[in-house]
């Protein structure tokens, strides 16, 4: 007879960061998803689900996902993603020169 009481602590990993009751997460774009937006498949803790990241998305931008965080005292936190834009470490020839026409098309706006 009594009360049960149970600590539950969840260790921090590499991917996802616990904050309060909000799940932080970096999530990785590549330039042309970033402009042009995409859809990412993403593993949350109860369900997997696919996201729309919009076109414009711009490095360092917060998604907040509402409800897709820890439950606590009846509470529910959301999942926070922040967009890191990377840079392929290996262009081909083509890739470069696309590159190179995008820069010409930009500096003929200013």
């Amino acid at each position: 007879n009594g009360d049960l009481y149970i600590t539950v602590n969840i260790s921090q990993n590499k991917e996802y960061k616990i904050e309060g009751i909000n799940v932080l997460k970096t999530i990785s774009l590549l330039p042309h998803e970033a402009v042009l937006g995409t859809s990412l498949a993403l593993n949350t803790f109860y369900t997997n689900t696919i996201i729309k990241i919009a076109p414009n998305t711009q490095n360092g931008q917060k998604i907040r996902l509402a409800g897709c965080g820890l439950v606590q005292n009846n509470k529910i936190g959301d999942m926070i993603l922040t967009v890191e834009i990377k840079i392929p470490e290996i262009l081909s020839e083509e890739e470069l020169d696309l590159y190179k026409k995008l820069e010409e098309l930009a500096s003929k706006k200013c």
